[in-house]
This record gives structure tokens, C-alpha cells and sequence, in this order.
């Protein structure tokens, strides 16, 4: 029979774990948030920054005028081509191989060892392994 003690602490590793899944879906969901805060942010400072030196606008008007806006056109394509291409490609860039986290022995639950694994082939029998035995 159980005590209350490990009635408590059998519910303390439950709600641990509960906590540990909840976290981790509650990062996967605010992760497009912050790419997008930070592209946000990008566009503040190259707004400030070009609202310091206002030369800068009559630059970019003249090059404008000094080069055909056909060509400007494709210019723009290929920069919003390579800018969509980039911001898809930068989370795969920033991420790292996943580990899992080191769990200690204190606060182990009854499920911080199952993990997603391929199915293990000496567990089926000969006839579905494709040995025609």
C-alpha cells in the first residue's frame, strides 16, 4: 500500500512532466512570433537609421533615375526571392541537432526514458523481416 509521501511524489513527477510537455509546445508555438519581431525590428532600425541621414533618400532616388526601373524590377525579384529563401532557411541554420536534456535522477518521471526509435527487427518474426523464412 502507498503512503500519502509517495502518493505526493508520484504527483509531484506527473505534474513535472505535465509542466516539462507544456513548456516545450508553448516554445514551438512562440517561435514564428519571434522570427517575426525580429524582422520587425530589422525595419525599426533601417528606418531610424535612414531617418538620421535623410541624404540617403535622395541617393537611393537618384540611382533610381540613373538605372532603368526595368531593371530595377528584376533587381527587386531576385532581392525578395533571396529575402523569402533566407527566412525560410534561417531556423534550419540556427537550430542544432536536438539532445535530449539531462534529466536527473531526483527528478526522473516513469516516461523520461521512452523515446521515438525506429521498430526493432528482432522483435518480428522472420516472415515480415523479408527473410522468407
Amino acid at each position: 500500500m502507498k503512503t500519502r509521501a509517495d502518493m505526493l511524489a508520484w504527483r509531484r513527477q506527473l505534474l513535472i512532466a505535465e509542466s516539462n510537455i507544456q513548456r516545450a509546445e508553448l516554445a514551438m508555438e512562440v517561435q514564428p512570433i519571434v522570427y517575426t519581431l525580429a524582422s520587425v525590428n530589422i525595419g525599426m532600425r533601417i528606418v531610424r537609421r535612414v531617418s538620421q541621414h535623410p541624404g540617403w533618400l535622395a541617393a537611393i532616388a537618384l540611382g533610381v533615375l540613373a538605372i532603368r526601373p526595368q531593371r530595377i524590377s528584376s533587381f527587386l525579384r531576385l532581392g525578395t526571392a533571396s529575402l523569402r529563401l533566407l527566412r525560410h532557411a534561417a531556423p534550419l541554420l540556427q537550430s542544432s541537432p536536438s539532445t535530449p536534456p539531462s534529466i536527473d535522477a531526483a527528478d526522473r518521471t516513469p516516461y523520461a526514458d521512452m523515446r521515438l526509435a525506429e521498430p526493432r527487427t528482432e522483435a518480428l518474426p522472420a516472415a515480415r523481416r523479408g527473410n522468407g523464412g
